[in-house]
């Protein structure tokens, strides 16, 4: 039998044989612990080559995802973790609207962090009016145009400068809504006509 096989024996089919020997028998474990980034050509790893939940946070290098990498409406609420999100993390222009706040309370707001343009449902500032003769221990009124404060809280403020001090100003709202001020001389003489400036802030009462 060897007789026969000796003839047909040449080196090239001795080291085919011993390759393929080889092959077999350590072939796969030696390909498995030696495949290394340098091994696989570039973008040629894809998605179906990553296993399920592969990816996990400790293998993103650290600012890896960007705003391009998050898909519309992905991050809710459930995605944040409590008390995570501060100031620098929010946009500063109109982010946070009506929609976004669902009430706040007084736990909500910091001690003395509002001021009249955040209470006031108007302002009118340093507007001028004329106020009409006012006699002695007697009151006037007179109507402010454009402001509209029905039912609402009303806070009028005079200026130092233009009015003179032994009248005393309040405002008050009428019935069609509309704001009149009114003009009280506590003296023994008439006060002719005049005019003054006022600051009034409507704070709504509903």
């Amino acid at each position: 039998m060897l007789a026969k096989l000796r003839p047909h024996l040449t080196y090239a089919n001795v080291m085919a044989t011993i390759a393929v020997f080889l092959a077999l028998t350590t072939g796969a474990a030696y390909a498995a612990n030696t495949v290394f980034s340098t091994d696989i050509v570039d973008g040629e790893v894809k998605t179906p080559d990553l296993a399920k939940n592969g990816v996990t946070a400790d293998k993103l290098a650290a600012n890896a995802v960007s705003t391009n990498k998050i898909a519309n409406n992905a991050v809710n609420t459930g995605k944040v973790a409590d008390n995570s999100l501060t100031g620098a993390d929010i946009a500063n222009t109109n982010s946070v609207g009506a929609a976004e706040i669902g009430a706040l309370g007084g736990a909500e707001i910091t001690n003395f962090s509002l001021n009249d343009e955040d209470v006031g449902q108007g302002t009118f500032v340093n507007f001028l009016v004329s106020i009409n003769r006012v006699d002695a221990h007697s009151c006037g009124y007179n109507t402010v145009t454009g402001a509209n404060a029905a039912g609402d809280h009303l806070v009028l403020t005079p200026s130092f400068d233009a009015s003179p001090g032994v009248i005393n100003y309040t405002a008050e709202y009428a019935a069609d809504g509309s704001v009149r001020i009114k003009a009280c001389n506590p003296t023994d003489f008439a006060y002719g006509n005049h005019t003054t400036r006022f600051n009034l802030l409507v704070i709504d009462a509903q």
